[in-house]
Formats: C-alpha cells, structure tokens, sequence
C-alpha cells in the first residue's frame, strides 16, 4: 500500500516533473477538427499550440466518470490511498465526475481511500499546488498534512492571467 498524489492535465506541469515524481496525470480531453485526442497521451502542448495557432476549430470536455473508473481503479485494487488533486470545478465538471467515480469504486472497493480535492484553479496555478504536495511528500509529508496543505493552497491561491486576442 502507498500514498499517491495524482492529477489531471489542466495542470499543465512540465514533463521534467511528471517524470521525476513519477505524478499520474490523467489526460483531459479535447477535440480538434472533430477528432478526439487526449492531452499529454495522443497529443502535446507543442502539437496543441501549433493546431491552434493555424485556426484549427478546438473544442474541450472534461473528463468523464468512465474515465476517472479506469484511471482510480488500478490504485483501488493496490489498496493505495490517493489524493486526486482536479481542475477547477467553476470551470468544468472534473470534480463532480470524479465523485461519481470514487462513489462507483466504493462499491467495488469499500475500503478505496480516496480524497478528491477542487484546486479552484487551472493551468500552472493549479500545478504550482500539486508541484508543492510533490515536493512536501518527498520531504516526508505524510497523507493527513498534504490534505490540509492543499486545502490551504486552495483557500489562498490568487490567479492573475492575461488573454492574447
């Protein structure tokens, strides 16, 4: 049994962090040009970018509960306990999927520990908090102090942004 904290792709954390936390992301879908693709697994920012910058018509929808089945249940039969850290639910419905999910897995699997968390955020502001549980469970933060940190994060996290139009 371990403790895992997993995420989505709205994240938008670099590879290099991916790959050094060995950090499950889970593939946020999107459509271009009427065909499915999935970020991070069958397409890639730099792909993305270019698409979009030659007008392509992109379109996004959030990640259902089929999906959130197939991505929690691999740890629900480990017997892993999970943090899901997801992208914010003013925005998409990842968060109440997800809670259909976990709700589904739980019959399968009552003993699942699971913790679904809104990060209220999106794009690197919501990786900034995930990047931060990642780096404060490698310094050894266990289950019950990286919930209250992200819950902190959640609360006093302030975005600024900018739209090029």
């Amino acid at each position: 049994m371990a403790f895992k904290i997993i995420t989505d792709s709205a994240s938008d954390l670099p590879k290099e962090i991916i790959e050094k936390y060995q950090l499950h992301v889970i593939p946020t879908p999107v459509t271009i040009n009427g065909t499915d693709y999935f970020d991070g697994k069958t397409i890639f920012p730099e792909q993305f970018y270019k698409i979009q910058a030659e007008g392509a018509d992109i379109k996004t929808y959030h990640i259902n509960q089929y999906m959130f089945h197939e991505n929690f249940e691999p740890y629900a039969k480990a017997g892993d306990e999970v943090l899901y850290l997801c992208f914010s639910t003013g925005i998409a419905g990842t968060f109440n999927a997800a809670n259909i999910a976990r709700t589904n897995i739980l019959e399968d699997y009552p003993d699942f520990d699971l913790t679904i968390i809104d990060s209220r955020s999106a794009s690197i502001g919501f990786g900034l908090i995930v990047y931060k549980l990642l780096l404060m469970q490698e310094h050894g933060a266990g289950k019950d102090t990286l919930i209250r940190a992200a819950n902190f994060y959640v609360e006093h996290i302030h975005h600024v942004f900018t739209v090029r139009t």
